[in-house]
Protein backbone atom coordinates (compact mmCIF):
# COMPACT_ATOMS: atom_id res chain seq x y z
CA UNK A 1 0.00 0.00 0.00
CA UNK A 2 1.19 3.30 -0.73
CA UNK A 3 0.95 6.24 1.81
CA UNK A 4 0.52 9.69 0.86
CA UNK A 5 3.24 11.39 3.37
CA UNK A 6 1.31 14.86 2.91
CA UNK A 7 -1.99 13.34 3.82
CA UNK A 8 -2.03 14.18 7.32
CA UNK A 9 -0.62 17.96 6.20
CA UNK A 10 -3.72 18.13 3.95
CA UNK A 11 -6.00 17.03 6.70
CA UNK A 12 -5.42 19.69 9.01
CA UNK A 13 -5.27 22.26 5.91
CA UNK A 14 -8.88 20.96 5.62
CA UNK A 15 -9.89 21.35 8.78
CA UNK A 16 -8.39 24.54 9.83
CA UNK A 17 -9.81 26.05 5.85
CA UNK A 18 -13.30 25.05 6.45
CA UNK A 19 -13.15 26.15 10.04
CA UNK A 20 -13.80 22.87 11.33
CA UNK A 21 -13.93 22.83 15.21
CA UNK A 22 -14.08 19.49 17.38
CA UNK A 23 -13.37 18.29 20.58
CA UNK A 24 -12.99 14.96 19.14
CA UNK A 25 -9.55 13.87 17.95
CA UNK A 26 -9.31 13.51 14.27
CA UNK A 27 -7.26 10.19 13.79
CA UNK A 28 -4.31 10.23 11.27
CA UNK A 29 -5.39 8.96 7.53
CA UNK A 30 -3.96 5.46 7.06
CA UNK A 31 -6.69 3.65 5.16
CA UNK A 32 -6.27 1.51 1.99
CA UNK A 33 -7.59 2.84 -1.18
CA UNK A 34 -10.94 0.59 -2.10
CA UNK A 35 -9.52 -1.94 -4.79
CA UNK A 36 -10.68 -1.48 -8.13
CA UNK A 37 -11.21 2.31 -8.04
CA UNK A 38 -9.19 5.06 -9.33
CA UNK A 39 -7.43 6.62 -6.53
CA UNK A 40 -7.14 10.45 -6.29
CA UNK A 41 -4.97 12.51 -4.34
CA UNK A 42 -6.81 15.67 -4.52
CA UNK A 43 -9.64 14.52 -2.28
CA UNK A 44 -11.90 16.04 0.10
CA UNK A 45 -13.77 14.59 2.74
CA UNK A 46 -16.63 15.65 5.45
CA UNK A 47 -15.93 15.59 8.51
CA UNK A 48 -19.06 16.27 9.82
CA UNK A 49 -19.91 13.53 12.60
CA UNK A 50 -21.34 10.34 10.76
CA UNK A 51 -21.05 11.63 7.17
CA UNK A 52 -18.61 9.76 4.79
CA UNK A 53 -19.27 12.07 1.75
CA UNK A 54 -15.95 13.10 -0.60
CA UNK A 55 -15.08 14.58 -3.44
CA UNK A 56 -12.59 16.44 -5.51
CA UNK A 57 -13.78 20.01 -5.74
CA UNK A 58 -14.00 22.25 -3.10
CA UNK A 59 -16.99 24.06 -5.04
CA UNK A 60 -18.64 20.85 -4.53
CA UNK A 61 -17.67 20.17 -1.04
CA UNK A 62 -19.44 24.11 -0.35
CA UNK A 63 -22.61 22.55 -2.06
CA UNK A 64 -22.59 19.53 0.22
CA UNK A 65 -22.68 21.35 3.76
CA UNK A 66 -24.76 24.24 2.48
CA UNK A 67 -27.56 21.40 1.45
CA UNK A 68 -26.92 18.10 4.24
CA UNK A 69 -25.50 20.68 7.24
CA UNK A 70 -27.17 23.49 6.79
CA UNK A 71 -26.84 24.67 10.89
CA UNK A 72 -23.23 23.57 10.17
CA UNK A 73 -20.47 26.76 10.13
CA UNK A 74 -18.67 27.43 7.32
CA UNK A 75 -16.59 30.41 6.68
CA UNK A 76 -18.18 32.50 3.75
CA UNK A 77 -14.67 32.73 1.60
CA UNK A 78 -15.25 29.02 1.82
CA UNK A 79 -18.51 28.61 -0.15
CA UNK A 80 -17.26 28.57 -3.78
Amino acid sequence: MRRDPDAQTKLDEIVKDYGIVSDVPLLAFNCAPVEGLKEHKDGLICLAEGCYYACRKPKVMAQHWTFSHPNMFVPKEKHA
